[in-house]
């Protein structure tokens, strides 16, 4: 999937970040596949809502990772909490 550059009025770019999402003691909550579902589509409902566009997601058993583009409206670390 080739992503489109990002055009505002005065600047044309491509911003992207990986965001590692763990629990605590790294359980393996995401080992159950309802888990997983339940966490994508949050994650799918979040982005649409928030207007950012995630461009993958990845599950291991104890951790989760999340490619995001177009995130130009906030802080990676606002970005994570959403």
């Amino acid at each position: 999937m080739q992503v489109e550059l990002l055009r505002a009025s005065h600047c044309v770019g491509e911003s992207n970040v990986h965001i590692g999402l763990t629990p605590k003691y790294r359980k393996a909550i995401f080992a159950d596949d309802k888990t997983r579902i339940l966490t994508r589509d949050y994650i799918v409902e979040a982005s649409r809502r928030h207007g950012f566009v995630v461009v993958a997601i990845g599950f291991d058993t104890d951790h989760c990772h999340v490619f995001v583009t177009h995130w130009k409206n906030f802080s990676i670390a606002k970005l994570a909490n959403l």
